[in-house]
């Protein structure tokens, strides 16, 4: 399945105002009649963009798919065999700020770059990107992987 969030650079409880402001950012970004010199690619990009917004800039829609990804995010949660063990009381309170999204931007990456000895370089705008620096090496990174990683991390025995 799609993630629509991504696409726009979003997290799911995003507010249908920073929906908009995301998608009209992305859309001048990546227009095709705004830039020839890359136009086959940004019309792929403004389709995946397009499909993304008409999904979740749509109150409607978004529940939908909203209740489609819980359910199929359940399922899969169910068939995992064991569940991860955690370290410590600390470790799982953190797991537990970060599913609840209690724990600012700024927070999450400095717990990333402890945990795993690397930098993280936010790229502000509209929506933010990162990119991890590791070893003398750079790579585009998302905040949803950046989350993700890091609880794998806190999980592990």
């Amino acid at each position: 399945m799609k993630n629509h969030y991504k696409s726009l650079g979003l997290l799911h409880d995003a507010e249908e105002v920073v929906i908009k402001a995301a998608y009209k950012a992305l859309a001048q970004k990546y227009h095709p009649d705004r830039h020839l010199s890359n136009k086959v690619e940004n019309t792929a990009k403004m389709a995946v963009l397009n499909e993304a917004y008409a999904v979740i800039g749509n109150p409607t829609l978004r529940k939908i798919y909203d209740d489609l990804r819980a359910s199929l995010t359940a399922k899969k949660v169910s068939v995992e065999s064991k569940p991860a063990t955690v370290k410590s009381k600390e470790a799982q309170a953190l797991i537990t700020q970060l599913d609840k999204n209690s724990l600012d931007e700024i927070q999450v990456i400095d717990l990333f770059e402890k945990a795993f000895d690397c930098r993280i370089r936010i790229h502000h705008g509209w929506i933010n990107t990162y990119s991890l620096i590791r070893d003398g090496a750079t790579q585009p990174i998302d905040f949803e992987t950046i989350k993700s990683e890091l609880v794998a991390h806190l999980s592990k025995d």
